[in-house]
C-alpha cells in the first residue's frame, strides 16, 4: 500500500474545513491499509491531526513529496506551477476543490459539494478524472451512523447546534444563541466557536447568563454534538454535509463566497439557506421548521457518511489498474 501525504490548509482566517475533510480521507486511506502523513500550518490544527492519530508536520513551504508517494492537496493558495510540480513528482496526485474557478493540475479532482456536478472544469488536463457531488462527501462516517439511528420524532426537546465555522470567535454565534434562548424557554443551545480564535467576551457572558441552557464549545467533537441535537444552524460549508448525514434539520447561512453555490443548491431542494446571518430571518426559519416537525429532506440521503471511503477505494483501485482499464472521466 502507498504512503499518502495530505496537505491541508488551516489558520484563523482559513478555518478547519480543509483539515477536517483531509482527516476524514486519511482515516479512510488508513482503513484500506495505506500510511498517511498530514501537513498543515496552524499549531492548533497540528494538535487536532495528531490527536486523530496521524503523524503531522507543520506545513510552511511549498508542498513536496518523495517519488512514489501519493499526494492530496486541499488549499486555495497553491498556484498552478506548484501543483504541476507536485503532480509530476507524486505517483498519484489528488486536489480537493470547491469552485472550479482556477487552473488545477492533478490525476484526480474531488469536489464533494452539493452543486459540484453542475460545475465545468475547463482549466484541467483532458485526462484528469473528477469525482463530483455529495456521494463523495469527505466527512467522518460516524455522522452517517448517527443519521441511520436517528428518529427526529422521538427527540423531545431538541438541542440546537449553532456553528459558523472555524473562523468564528463568537461574534456570529452569540446573537443567534441569545435570540433563541430569549424566545424559547425550553431550548438547549450548543454554540461552537473556533479553537483557532479567542472567544468574545459577549459569548462568555451569555453562557454565564444561561447556565444549563447554553454550552459554548471552544472547538468541539462535532459527531458527539450532532448526536445530541436535532437542528443545525450555521455556515453552509462542510458542516452542512455532516448535519445532513446525521439527519439534523438545517437552517444554513452563506458566510463566505464559497458558500454561495451551496446555498443555491440547498434552496433548490427545499432547505432554508439565508444569504446573510440576519437574526430575525433565522428566527423565522427556526419557527417554520419547528412548526413543521423538522421534516426530512430526501434529496440529502445521498450523504451517508461513506463518501471518504468511496474516494479512498476509488484512488487505490485506479492506481492499481492504471495500465489496464479505461474509466469515465466524470463520476457522479
Amino acid at each position: 500500500m502507498p504512503d499518502v501525504f495530505l496537505f491541508a490548509d488551516s489558520g484563523p482566517d482559513v478555518g478547519l474545513g480543509h483539515l477536517r475533510r483531509c482527516l476524514s480521507l486519511a482515516e479512510a486511506f488508513q482503513a484500506e491499509g495505506a500510511r498517511c502523513k498530514v501537513y498543515t500550518p496552524a499549531a492548533d490544527a497540528i494538535d487536532m491531526a495528531q490527536a486523530a492519530g496521524f503523524e503531522t508536520t507543520k506545513w510552511d513551504t511549498d508542498p513536496m513529496v518523495q517519488d512514489g508517494v501519493f499526494s492530496v492537496l486541499d488549499s486555495y493558495r497553491i498556484d498552478i506551477a506548484t501543483q504541476s510540480r507536485l503532480h509530476r513528482r507524486a505517483a498519484y496526485s489528488v486536489v480537493i476543490d470547491d469552485l472550479a474557478d482556477r487552473p488545477l493540475s492533478a490525476d484526480l479532482i474531488v469536489n464533494h459539494n452539493l452543486f459540484a456536478a453542475d460545475l465545468a472544469y475547463h482549466d484541467v488536463a483532458r485526462d484528469t478524472e473528477l469525482l463530483l457531488g455529495p456521494r463523495y462527501a469527505l466527512i467522518d462516517p460516524e455522522f452517517g451512523t448517527i443519521g441511520a439511528q436517528r428518529s427526529l420524532e422521538a427527540t423531545g426537546t431538541p438541542g440546537i447546534l449553532v456553528s459558523f465555522g472555524g473562523t468564528d470567535d463568537g461574534r456570529y454565534a452569540e446573537p443567534v444563541a441569545h435570540t433563541l434562548l430569549d424566545t424559547f424557554r425550553d431550548l438547549v443551545v450548543h454554540a461552537v466557536i473556533s479553537p483557532l480564535r479567542q472567544p468574545t467576551r459577549s459569548i462568555e457572558e451569555l453562557e454565564r447568563l444561561y447556565p444549563r441552557r447554553l454550552f459554548v464549545h471552544h472547538g468541539a467533537d462535532m459527531t458527539s454534538l450532532m448526536k445530541g441535537c436535532a437542528m443545525y444552524i450555521g455556515g453552509a460549508g462542510v458542516s452542512i454535509l455532516e448535519a445532513a448525514a446525521a439527519h439534523l434539520a438545517i437552517v444554513a447561512i452563506e458566510m463566505a463566497n464559497n458558500h454561495r453555490l451551496n446555498g443555491q443548491a440547498l434552496r433548490a431542494i427545499g432547505v432554508n439557506c439565508l444569504r446573510s446571518p440576519d437574526v430575525s430571518a433565522l428566527l423565522s426559519a427556526f419557527i417554520e421548521l419547528q412548526t413543521s416537525g423538522f421534516p426530512h429532506v430526501p434529496a440529502l440521503d445521498v450523504i451517508d457518511g461513506k463518501g471518504a471511503r468511496r474516494v479512498a477505494r476509488h484512488i487505490l483501485a485506479r492506481e492499481r489498474a492504471a495500465q489496464h482499464v479505461t474509466v469515465d472521466r466524470i463520476v457522479r
